[in-house]
């Protein structure tokens, strides 16, 4: 049995806390230089396509006199990789990390700049992504999904190791270009009943999932993955998935990439969590693929 809760309500901006407790924060990093491996990311569009020098580009004093990391895709930079036809620049922290062998929060900070249209295309601004080198293919089992001016919590698991996948589709509220959009990803996996998937946005707790969240691999739970950031367009430049985008380029701004243990709560991440919102939270079903 599955439990999903999404609750769409107004958001109030606070203030980031700039130290939380040590030992419970594995990763934390931001940008002071035009270095997009500083803090030991990987700009994954950069391993397949020598041109896309965009995701480099830092803007200083953009917000509240901080840098942020911005981020490009553009329909001329070409698929990447080319079997699947699709536009990306991201920046990844890989499972080689370890980070990731005990990380259970992933945070970061990202704003979409005042000219930025909406697209009916779709795109991935973060997500936890399977290992790399796994056989398994199809959506990562969590991530931020942005389309037509909307965000929805997204993706897909197989906990039966069926290649039968249930994906979901959620949407949380609206996309307010300009804004800062402080979220917090809590990723419990499991293959039983004891996985949990919640998401905050400015400290507000916007999605709960419980349940099986995670895909079963040659008869366990797969290996651990990784988090990642930026903007992934997968349908640019396919036949079968859908319209490709028809603006020529899609920018986005991050910053304040962490990632925290099991023990971590949401407190170490925000100065304060604000009350649940007292409206009744919409409760909407898995889609289940056909």
């Amino acid at each position: 049995m599955r439990i999903i809760i999404a609750t769409i309500i107004s958001f109030t901006l606070l203030s980031f806390m700039a130290s939380p407790p040590p030992g419970d924060i594995i990763y934390d990093v931001s940008w002071t230089s035009g270095t997009i491996s500083q803090g030991g990311l990987v700009n994954t569009a950069s391993l397949c396509i020598s041109t896309n020098t965009t995701a480099a580009t830092i803007v200083d004093s953009f917000n509240a006199g901080q840098n942020w990391l911005r981020i490009e895709t553009k329909l001329t930079d070409g698929p990447c990789p080319t079997t699947l036809k699709a536009n990306r620049s991201e920046v990844s922290i890989f499972s080689a990390n370890a980070a990731m062998t005990t990380g259970e929060y992933f945070y970061n900070e990202q704003m979409y700049p005042l000219w930025q249209l909406k697209d009916p295309t779709p795109e991935i601004t973060w997500q936890y992504h399977h290992p790399d080198g796994l056989s398994k293919t199809g959506p990562p089992p969590v991530d931020l999904w942005v389309q037509n001016g909307s965000y929805y919590i997204g993706g897909a698991h197989d906990e039966n190791g069926t290649n039968t996948p249930v994906e979901r589709l959620v949407k949380i509220g609206d996309v307010v270009p300009g804004q800062v959009e402080k979220w917090l990803l809590y990723y419990h996996r499991s293959l039983s009943s004891d996985g949990v998937i919640r998401v905050w946005r400015n400290s507000v707790l916007v999605f709960e999932e419980l349940g099986p969240n995670a895909n079963k691999v040659s008869g366990a739970i797969e290996p651990t993955g990784y988090y990642k950031t930026g903007i992934y367009k997968w349908v640019n430049g396919s036949t079968t998935a859908g319209v490709p985008s028809k603006q020529g380029s899609r920018v986005i701004y991050i910053r304040n990439i962490k990632v925290g243990t099991a023990a971590a709560v949401p407190e170490d991440f925000y100065p304060a969590i604000l009350p649940p919102p007292v409206v009744d939270p919409v409760k909407i079903p898995i889609r289940v693929k056909p």
